[in-house]
């Protein structure tokens, strides 16, 4: 992978992966812009709906089991509608347990119709093998899916 820079930032590096291709552990190797080569191991683990998302939901509540997370996981959970105006559900959940729940009266916010499902999985942990700048690795795991609300 090229490195990429920002004045802000500096130096980075991107790579977009599918996921069936990129669970597991990788070994990533850079290089420095002083020409020094540098690894890291890193994990990436998924995660998933345990079951079947319903393709319609009702608005009396929804509870969804997650696989691949654990208490204290944080994750982001997203779902909008299509409506112009709509400000959605848009929250940052530190798991408990591994379920999302929606009450009756969050899913009010939504207008009926197709919804955006999302559940994102930022993670960040500094470089164990870096340059003397430091660096960051960060991944994101995002499950979408459309599914429509009654």
């Amino acid at each position: 992978v090229t490195a990429d820079s920002s004045g802000i930032d500096g130096a980075f590096y991107e790579l977009v992966r599918p996921f069936a291709e990129f669970t597991g552990q990788h070994r990533v190797e850079y290089t420095g812009y002083d020409g020094k080569k540098y690894a890291e191991t890193i994990a990436f683990p998924a995660f998933a709906l345990e079951g079947v998302l319903p393709d319609t939901i009702s608005r009396e509540g929804l509870s969804l089991e997650l696989a691949g997370l654990a208490t204290g996981d944080v994750i982001q959970v997203m779902l909008t509608d299509t409506a112009a105006f709509s400000k959605g559900i848009e929250r940052i959940d530190s798991l408990k347990e591994p379920v999302i729940r929606f009450s009756p009266e969050e899913l009010e916010v939504l207008r009926s119709g197709p919804v955006n499902f999302q559940l994102i999985r930022h993670r960040s942990a500094p470089l164990k093998n870096s340059t003397p700048a430091g660096g960051v690795l960060t991944s994101t795991y995002s499950l979408s899916r459309e599914i429509f609300l009654r």
